[in-house]
């Protein structure tokens, strides 16, 4: 295609952009436009600003200058631009196949601008043409190459040749609708160049402990995000995904790939018991294992695998400090700096907040109270401060431990649950970041996918 022509096509992407605009200017810069864009050989585009400018000068004023100079202009250069952009749609019905398909592109420019001519009032002076036929006759020529073009790529039987022939068809359907047996082709093309991925049903095998919830929809999410991943790298019109219970099955009902998630977590929490002799008692959670994601190319036996292990380790330890200490007494500085300053207790609670959004995280606080076998706290609201070797007792007001308090009666026990976490989303997130967004998973896929390049008609 020549330069020229090039430049009178991308004037069809112009005009959209003119149109818009053309709402929100005067007649005078329209017309001030078009007579710029004529200069540059957008001729098409240059008409259309000037038609805009005449209709919008005829609704204001039928008599005003604006009408007259825009009328001036379309006389003058309607006919003008109508010759220059039939030569060039002209010549490229004589050029090569490549230019021959695109003709229809400027015949349509020359079709849309009398189109608007007709419908304007400049209709009373302007004789434009009727390119209908010019321009179904480029719109066949355009298809009939195009058509050939997909039968060969169809005839190379390779998976890329399906797609790009189906991509024809669907450029050949927008310049002539249902032309002859276009649609049915893409259907075979489809069918021809779709990879069946299979999933294995369920073989990620994640166990709790004891008051623990199962965590549901990992393994489910995660394929969601390898299917994702897959249509990112692949075409997702030319994938279909099933599932199946084993990769004898897969391979009987005809898949091309078959994806299995293997592997085990295991997710426990307890109370580690140390009060008696050091006065301290320590809730952890945890969970650890790994995971293999693995995929089998059924048609020519090849298999990539990718791994990964997650982990989660996170406690909270308390020191009670009567219990540690033996004694109910207390220096005057503890007592007044720690145990009955609440400004004391948010710290520790804020500190433990932030220790606990790490992988490997523990918490520690110090309090003033009692535990049982049970796992109750008391907290205690006095304390024998000693001062000068003279010992006295002294209030704690509750407000100043209340939140630890809280914190220590209330959720605790849910952190043991997980239950200030969304576990299942934790460990997807986790899975895909390690198996899916950090491998080269995608790609190694997409690379199995290729044995289907040996399929032939």
């Amino acid at each position: 295609m020549t330069d020229k022509s090039s430049s009178w096509l991308n004037t069809g992407v112009l005009i959209i952009t003119a149109l818009v605009l053309s709402s929100c200017v005067s007649p005078s810069q329209l017309l001030n436009r078009a007579e710029e864009e004529w200069e540059k050989r957008e001729y098409a585009l240059a008409i259309e600003d000037a038609l805009a400018s005449f209709d919008l000068a005829w609704e204001q004023d039928q008599e005003g200058e604006d009408v007259l100079a825009a009328k001036d202009f379309l006389l003058r250069r309607h006919p003008l631009a109508e010759r220059r952009l039939d030569d060039a749609a002209q010549a490229l019905m004589k050029g090569n196949d490549t230019e021959r398909e695109e003709a229809w592109i400027l015949y349509q420019m020359l079709y849309d601008m009398n189109e608007k001519v007709f419908r304007s009032p400049a209709s009373a002076f302007l004789q434009p043409q009727d390119f209908s036929e010019p321009l179904r006759r480029a719109k066949a020529a355009s298809a009939l190459i195009k058509y050939d073009r997909a039968i060969s790529l169809m005839n190379e039987g390779t998976r890329e040749s399906y797609i790009q022939a189906a991509d024809l068809f669907d450029t050949i359907d927008a310049i002539i609708p249902d032309y002859r047996d276009g649609r049915r082709l893409k259907r075979l093309c489809r069918e021809k160049g779709t990879i069946t991925i299979s999933f294995a049903s369920d073989s990620l095998d994640i166990r709790t402990s004891p008051g623990i919830p199962l965590p549901i929809g990992v393994e489910d999410g995660l394929k969601r995000d390898i299917r994702n991943a897959i249509e990112d790298a692949d075409r997702a019109d030319f994938l279909a995904f099933v599932e199946h219970p084993s990769e004898a099955l897969a391979r009987k009902a005809g898949a091309d790939v078959y994806i299995s998630i293997d592997g085990r977590i295991d997710v426990t929490s307890g109370m580690e018991d140390d009060y008696t002799f050091r006065g301290q008692v320590t809730w952890r959670r945890m969970y650890e294992g790994s995971v293999t994601l693995r995929a089998q190319c059924l048609t020519d036996g090849s298999d990539e695998a990718v791994g990964t292990r997650v982990d989660l380790d996170q406690q909270v330890t308390v020191e009670f400090l009567p219990a540690k200490s033996g004694s109910e007494e207390l220096g005057e500085e503890a007592f007044i700096e720690r145990f009955s300053n609440a400004s004391w207790y948010r710290r520790q609670l804020e500190n433990a907040q932030q220790d606990l959004e790490e992988v490997v995280g523990h918490a520690f606080f110090s309090v003033w109270a009692l535990a049982n076998s049970r796992g109750d706290v008391a907290f205690l609201d006095r304390a024998m401060v000693s001062k000068n070797s003279e010992t006295e007792a002294r209030s704690i007001a509750p407000e100043v431990y209340r939140d630890m308090e809280d914190y220590i009666q209330r959720d605790l026990p849910r952190f043991l649950e997980f239950a200030d976490m969304n576990l299942a989303n934790r460990l997807r997130e986790e899975l895909r970041t390690s198996l899916v967004d950090d491998s080269a998973f995608p790609p190694m896929l997409k690379e199995l996918g290729e044995a289907r390049k040996a399929i032939q008609n």
